[in-house]
């Protein structure tokens, strides 16, 4: 028994810290740089990377596992919000970093975008930093996780919808190849 409560005592959670949350992105965005991508997730030496980091800096034993779940919050949560904001009705107030829209509205999305309404009464954490994490780690063009978006929801200008001509026309697939007229 004694061994258990050692056991417990020595476990941290993201949200028993919350200012690991940041430093977790940060991190992986570091990691990300450094080592890349594979699929939608970070290279194996940088998963080994963050369980030393976050081991040593907590002084605790941290899995990968229990990173990996954490990453896929994370995930699901701004693929949730960009498909919010992807909305041609969005409502969406930059200033207050949340959505405008009636109850009916909350309903109806929730409907359709799996728990779109835990973003009713605040906006996503760390939007900026996230995006920079997952956007273009996903498919794109008419698979895309964010239907719609045509511009990242953090930054103005810069568009990541592959295939799309200045006009606006798509001139190629889903898959990327060209288009037969």
């Amino acid at each position: 028994m004694e061994k258990k409560e050692d056991e417990q005592a020595n476990k941290i959670t993201f949200r028993s810290v919350p200012e690991s949350r940041g430093l977790f992105i940060d991190q992986c965005l570091a990691q990300a740089t450094e080592y890349g991508f594979s699929g939608t997730s970070l290279k194996q030496t940088s998963w080994g990377n963050l369980c030393k980091f976050f081991s040593e800096k907590y002084d605790c034993t941290i899995t990968q596992k229990k990173l990996r779940n954490h990453w896929d919050y994370l995930r699901t949560q701004y693929v949730t919000w960009s498909r919010l904001l992807a909305r041609t009705d969005h409502g969406y107030n930059a200033e207050t970093n949340t959505f405008d829209w009636s109850e009916e509205q909350w309903i109806k999305l929730d409907k359709t975008i799996k728990n779109a309404s835990q973003f009713k009464n605040k906006g996503l954490e760390d939007a900026e930093k996230l995006q920079n994490l997952f956007d273009g780690k996903f498919s794109t063009g008419a698979n895309r996780d964010t239907p719609g978006r045509v511009e990242p929801p953090c930054s103005a200008g810069t568009s990541t919808t592959a295939g799309v001509s200045n006009n606006g026309s798509e001139s190629r697939t889903s898959h990327g190849k060209e288009k037969k007229s």
